[in-house]
């Protein structure tokens, strides 16, 4: 249960955006991030090489507004 890839929480706390996520400890984890589903993705995190912490968390400024879309993406 503990290497289920997913999303536990994303809010916004003033001026930041809040991720936090599990995902195991033996693969690498990317955050991507898109401002519209219309446009491309672009990778603003990436944790380091394994070993990695079960769970993670971003702190990512809010700009230009507070909307915004994140994914996770993991590789082996």
């Amino acid at each position: 249960p503990l290497s289920l890839l997913h999303i536990n929480r994303v809010s916004v706390s003033n001026t930041w955006y809040v991720v936090e996520w599990q995902g195991g400890v033996g693969v690498t984890q990317f955050v991507d991030r898109a401002d519209s589903l219309l446009l491309p993705w672009v990778c603003i995190y990436t944790n380091a090489p394994p070993p990695t912490p079960v769970t993670n968390l971003l702190l990512y400024p809010v700009t230009g507004g507070d909307s915004g879309f994140f994914r996770i993406r993991a590789q082996r």
